[in-house]
């Protein structure tokens, strides 16, 4: 019966653990329904680590729609010098971009153009998702312009940028 009992006492502490999750879940939903500008307010004014945590969490899941929605997750990700946690969620919400989102595909190709090398690589990723036709001479200028034997990380990402671009959406493959 002990071993029993211990076993029952690991189930339910799963299922304890697994309501938790889905509840943390279902609210970075509902946070994550908020207007973009609402939840990136509450990041910077966010007085404990936590309440900042629980915002750029909702980031996580917040799908972008407009090219201001861009430009805003751009902004946030390139503020304190595009360090920490504000940058990878800002990032990490562009990812939710998908190939049915094509009014997007400007702010993407205009992004190529970034200084910062990750939102330049989310902007490469992007035109490929979308298939962004545009982007192709862009790249391409970029792709001549990668050091190919440089190892910095910016030359590394830029390259990959292009190649993903390619693999995923370049016009030649479709």
């Amino acid at each position: 019966k002990t071993a029993e009992s211990t076993e029952t006492n690991k189930s339910d502490k799963t299922s304890a653990a697994s309501r938790q999750n889905a509840a943390a879940d279902a609210e970075m939903k509902t946070l994550a329904a908020m207007p973009l500008e609402t939840i990136v307010a509450r990041v910077k004014s966010a007085k404990e680590k936590n309440e900042k945590r629980k915002y750029l969490g909702a980031l996580y899941y917040f799908k972008p729609k407009t090219e201001k929605d861009i430009t805003t997750l751009t902004n946030l990700a390139i503020e304190n010098d595009g360090k920490g946690a504000g940058k990878n969620a800002a990032l990490r919400a562009m990812e939710n971009v998908g190939p049915e989102d094509k009014q997007l595909g400007p702010i993407f190709v205009k992004l190529l153009a970034h200084k910062d090398s990750r939102v330049q690589y989310m902007a490469m990723e992007k035109c490929g998702i979308l298939r962004s036709k545009e982007a192709w001479p862009k790249l391409i200028t970029i792709f001549k312009s990668i050091d190919k034997s440089s190892t910095s990380k910016d030359d590394y990402g830029r390259l990959m940028g292009v190649l993903l671009y390619t693999r995923s959406g370049s016009p030649r493959r479709q």
